[in-house]
């Protein structure tokens, strides 16, 4: 997904650090699908371990999932599956 999400003034900064995240960070731990319709967690422990403290005051999935909710982000799975994949309607 290639957005310029960074000069748009009415995103909020929790979207704005998970596009960052997504652009950045390593993409075995999570990245967009290949056509940018959703995202998906690969490695949740990674996650919390290596990515989540650089762009928020938790280090936490699930408070980044609750988040996510708050946002207007779907999980497409209800249960532990290995992937957590994400979307929301204007993706």
């Amino acid at each position: 997904m290639n957005l310029d999400i960074n000069t748009a003034t009415d995103v909020p900064r929790f979207v704005r650090a998970v596009y960052d995240m997504l652009q950045n960070e390593d993409q075995c731990i999570l990245s967009w699908s290949a056509d940018g319709s959703h995202f998906q967690v690969y490695d949740v422990p990674r996650l919390e371990s290596e990515v989540l403290r650089k762009y928020f005051k938790h280090a936490k999935f699930s408070s980044f999932q609750r988040q996510l909710n708050n946002f207007g982000f779907h999980k497409w799975t209800k249960t532990r599956a290995s992937v957590a994949t994400f979307s929301h309607d204007v993706l």
